[in-house]
């Protein structure tokens, strides 16, 4: 359907027309054999193609005996399939295709390990899969992305049956789209029907440009219109839901695909066959699934978010397939359906599916309810804009690459090579294309002049050198409705960054506006370190070291394998001591003997130099595995911990499994999440930002990452295990064998410094209100060193005394100023301490320095907490009190190690009630009208001009601080965009809402008059 216009691409076929499906000999008839990946057939038979997208079979039958990868095998012989008289339609581009059917039904005869007989009833199923699929690999041709059906022959066309079976059964659960109808309470069914199957009336499909209508009548005089439309990579599936009825009708919608492929790709937990069941904000913006764990071909994806009016679902179940039929033949099946753990595939028919539901909502007379989610290949990052829509594809996950070390480094030479020749591919192909869409109006079309389209590298990927036509921007031309034009660039490391690098591909396509996307490359940390002597660092160092090399993980011996220049006494390695008889098991520092992954050390050079780890050997198996034999593991002590991440590749801290060795004869491991929630730790891991740039931060959510090099702090209650999962990267691996020693010329080699919930602001609150607030206290010195890890405040979530919402802080090391949050008997300080609202509230905060001299305390949030928090800090040294909404600091001497003591207190002004009064337009002299009107307290104040029938013509605030007493808005009688409003009546509105929440609204009338 699209015509392929290509610059240097890898080839991808001819020019695909509209209208012809299973042409040829072939078709592929996937429903039935259900290996991880789906299989191909030979088949014959015969078909009637129109000219309009509709397809119409007759008597087919296939006869499957070959396994994927060619070879016979007898024991799938014989399979059958015959179609009977069936129809479908269809739409399709170089990318993907999707098949709706629309009338018939087929028979299914099996032969694996048992004989199965199925009957598929074709209306309503609907199978998206590849048909190019990915630009970088054609392994992904020709497969199916939803359903056990969806498949594609050798042709480029495909067969749909997307269902699920069971022996001698008929289902039709996977791959239609259900509505609940007025169901008769909460999380109830009232009447179901599948789309196809059990709606009446219905038209046949109707194809516009890239895009497929279809209208279906269901129960109660409920229309549903459903909308197919192809976006590159990606079908934009839209149901748009009419009540045609006289009375209000409570309609949800639930839409189910059988994958076939055993993976769910969890944001947090990585690749898992583990069944969830996901609400509201868990629900991720993309939901990624695959046929393998570690380097899947072909991932089907969904789009929750992200995209113009996606509409995100209330619950997404990914489970067992067989867990929605479970005795229910057709129809919507209820979302508290068990959790089925995925099949292993061995003799088995049935993989991971995923149900999405948007929960019933009432409809009114002539209302209408639209839903929109978009499904496809995930192999691509895409914009998919209604006009075009901009694609990017590259390696996910640089491998780190053990035989290509490169030559002895020279110390006072250093090189560019060093960090690259750890890390393959390289060269690697990044592609960008730009799809042209075609309007919905068949007798219009756009098109694209003049589309060019350009790359933007980050700090660690360059363009590859002396490579003809690699320029960062590239031409493509003319673009007309369905057509793609694809670009590519060779890129290579450069060694100087590690982590998750973001690359930008930007199209401009005029005269519409420019696009850009962007896509992460995952590249390993290599054995090289830029290191400081301006402050003290926490690192971890994610190898183990060859004996020889190393001499035993000896830490001088290791960090001075390369040296620019040379340290002739070099600086020692310090690691923690615990102490089990000390309240918070914190027992000092002392010289590290040895260096050990998944542990974390402090360590300043004598100078800024480069540290080579000589003999670094990284951890094995750095891909998703789920033996337990590849996961690493330490020991952890009551109280405070140095951790690191052992791999080269970031983990979140959702990958960590905390396992009590007291109390827990059965070993039993915890998620941190569950741990901490069981009071078994203190969930918050904290990292070293330096002396001088706020001392600590801190990570405390299940996504938030442990980056390599970076050590953390960790409280634990107990005596326990740590066991760090392998890292999920789509691609990650270490290739080769222990180094040699050799590594390359040594390059300063880095990353940009890890952000905390301090640095980004998220500890904080967006929008507090008096029963949810925090301060932020700072500490800084005369020579620059600072800390401002330091929160106090209220929550209901929150009670008066210990609770996991408080965190305590760790110890500091050298050259420090350190402020805490002190609390009677709890043997250790905080860096947060909320506590529940309600009465006036204190806190004990202490100061601390190893040096001499003055340490100011500031405060810097106060302007955005509620106006009626009163706040005051008191000197408990010298009896001194400020007014924190007055003063912005206050100065005291300290003296070296020795704590300095102050108490800050909060309670609440006395309020009235929040009310708008004396609502006036005033037209000024000159020209517009001053919105006058009094607040009988302070509140945040929206303002709005509308039009008598509630549109909004003008907006004149939103969300401005305004006082109690008297305030106005001006008016310059113009819309939004600047033009003059013509003359006749207005409303004014006045919106205002409190620091409890509360929301007041008035409106009063204004005649404009020209």
């Amino acid at each position: 359907m699209a015509t392929f216009v290509t610059h240097n691409p890898r080839p991808r076929g001819s020019v695909w027309k509209p209208g012809l499906l299973l042409a040829g000999a072939g078709i592929a008839a996937l429903a039935a054999f259900a290996a991880p990946r789906p299989a191909h057939a030979d088949t014959t038979g015969a078909t009637q193609i129109t000219a309009n997208g509709v397809l119409f079979a007759f008597g087919y039958d296939a006869i499957r005996n070959r396994r994927d990868d060619g070879t016979f095998d007898p024991d799938l012989t014989k399979d059958f399939i015959d179609t009977r008289p069936t129809s479908f339609s269809y739409v399709k581009n170089e990318y993907i295709g999707a098949v709706l059917g629309e009338a018939g039904s087929a028979n299914l005869a099996v032969k694996y390990n048992r004989d199965v007989t199925i009957t598929y009833r074709i209306p309503g199923a609907l199978s998206i899969g590849n048909v190019e699929g990915s630009l970088r690999t054609p392994s992904d041709n020709l497969l199916g992305l939803n359903g056990g059906g969806g498949a594609f022959n050798d042709q480029g066309e495909m067969f749909p049956l997307a269902s699920d079976w069971a022996a001698n059964g008929t289902f039709q659960m996977t791959g239609y789209v259900a509505v609940n109808i007025d169901p008769p309470a909460p999380g109830a069914v009232g009447t179901n029907q599948t789309l196809g199957l059990d709606t009446g009336n219905y038209t046949f499909s109707q194809l516009r440009g890239a895009e497929l209508f279809t209208f279906y009548q269901a129960a109660n005089n409920i229309r549903v219109q459903q909308s197919i439309r192809l976006r590159r990579s990606l079908a934009r599936l839209e149901w748009t839901i009419t009540n045609t009825d006289t009375q209000a009708h409570s309609v949800g919608l639930q839409y189910v695909t059988n994958q076939e492929i055993p993976y769910f790709l969890d944001p947090v937990r990585g690749a898992t066959t583990r069944p969830t069941r996901l609400r509201g904000n868990s629900i991720p913006d993309v939901l990624d699934l695959a046929e393998q764990r570690a380097n899947p071909i072909y991932r089907p994806r969904f789009v929750f978010r992200g995209y113009e009016v996606v509409t995100p679902p209330d619950q997404v179940l990914v489970t067992a397939i067989n867990a929605y039929y479970g005795g229910r033949p057709n129809g919507y099946v209820p979302p508290d359906v068990a959790l089925n753990a995925f099949p292993d595939f061995t003799g088995s028919r049935v993989g991971a599916g995923v149900a999405i539901y948007w929960e019933p909502q009432s409809i009114p007379p002539n209302g209408t309810r639209r839903l929109v989610v978009y499904f496809g290949n995930g192999s691509a990052t895409e914009n998919p804009s209604p006009d075009y829509v901009v694609g990017t594809e590259a390696e996910e996950t640089l491998k780190y690459n053990t035989f290509n070390s490169g030559a002895e480094p020279i110390p006072t030479n250093p090189g560019q090579d060093a960090g690259r020749n750890f890390l393959t591919p390289q060269p690697f192909t990044i592609y960008g294309g730009v799809y042209s869409q075609s309007s919905t109006a068949p007798t219009e079309e756009v098109v694209l002049n003049n589309v060019t389209m350009s790359l933007t590298l980050p700090e660690g990927l360059e363009l590859t050198p002396d490579v003809q036509n690699n320029a960062s921007t590239k031409p493509i031309g003319t673009l007309r409705a369905d057509q793609e034009g694809t670009v590519n660039w060779s890129v290579r490391p450069n060694g100087l960054a590690y982590g998750p690098l973001a690359y930008q591909v930007t199209a401009s396509a005029p005269p519409l506006t420019g696009r850009t996307v962007t896509r992460i490359v995952n590249v390993p940390a290599m054995p090289l370190k830029s290191v400081t002597t301006s402050d003290w660092q926490l690192l971890s160092f994610p190898f183990e070291f060859d004996p020889a090399l190393s001499n035993n993980s000896d830490p001088l011996t290791i960090v001075n394998g390369a040296r620019a220049p040379a340290e002739a006494d070099p600086a020692p390695v310090f690691e923690l001591i615990n102490d089990p008889l000390s309240s918070n098991g914190f027992g000092g520092y002392r010289r590290a003997e040895t260096l050990k992954p998944g542990i974390a050390y402090f360590y300043r050079p004598n100078f800024d130099r480069t540290v080579f780890l000589k003999g670094a050997v990284p951890v094995a198996n750095q891909a998703p595995s789920f033996s337990s034999g590849e996961q690493r593991q330490v020991r952890l002590s009551r109280g405070w911990n140095l951790i690191g991440n052992p791999y080269v590749y970031d983990i979140p801290r959702g990958f960590l499994r905390f396992t009590p060795l007291e109390n827990n004869p059965n070993l039993q491991s915890f998620s941190i999440a569950d741990a901490e929630a069981a009071g078994l730790v203190r969930g918050a891991l904290f990292f070293y930002r330096g002396a001088q740039n706020g001392l600590y931060d801190f990570i405390n959510t299940e996504s938030d990452v442990l980056r390599p090099w970076v050590g953390y702090w960790f409280y634990s209650n107990t005596d326990a295990i740590l066991i760090y999962l392998p890292p999920a990267q789509i691609g990650s691996e270490v290739l080769g064998a222990v180094p040699t020693g050799a590594a390359g010329n040594a390059q300063i080699q880095g990353r940009k410094k890890t952000q905390g919930a301090m640095a980004n602001r998220s500890a904080l609150l967006a929008r507090p209100t008096t029963e949810e607030w925090k301060l932020q206290l700072v500490a800084r010195t005369q020579n620059g060193r600072e800390d401002n890890a330091a929160l106090v405040g209220v929550s209901r979530s929150a009670k008066n005394g210990d609770d996991a919402r408080d965190l305590p802080k760790p110890p500091p090391f050298r050259d420090y100023v350190y402020l805490g949050i002190a609390r009677a008997g709890a043997g250790t300080r905080f860096a947060q301490d909320l506590q529940a609202p309600g009465g006036t509230k204190s806190w004990e905060v202490e100061a601390l320095s190893d040096q001499d001299g003055k340490i100011t305390l500031s405060w810097p949030n106060t302007a955005t907490l509620p106006r009626r928090v009163r706040l005051k800090l008191t000197d408990l040294e010298t009896g001194r009190s400020v007014d924190l909404r007055r003063s912005s600091s206050l100065t005291v001497n300290a003296t070296s190690n020795t704590v300095h003591r102050f108490r800050v207190t909060a309670d609440l002004t006395p309020t009235r009630a929040l009310a708008i009064s004396n609502l006036r337009p005033i037209r000024s002299r000159s020209a517009g009208y001053s919105i006058s009107f009094d607040l009988t307290a302070s509140a945040s104040v929206s303002g709005r001009v509308l039009t008598l029938g509630g549109k909004m013509a003008r907006s004149l605030a939103n969300g401005r601080a305004a006082d109690s007493g008297n305030n106005s808005l001006h008016w310059d009688e113009r819309d939004d965009k600047g033009a003059a409003l013509p003359a006749g009546p207005y409303l004014v509105e006045i919106t205002a809402r409190g620091d409890a929440g509360e929301v007041v609204k008035q409106r009063v009338p204004v005649l404009l008059v020209r």
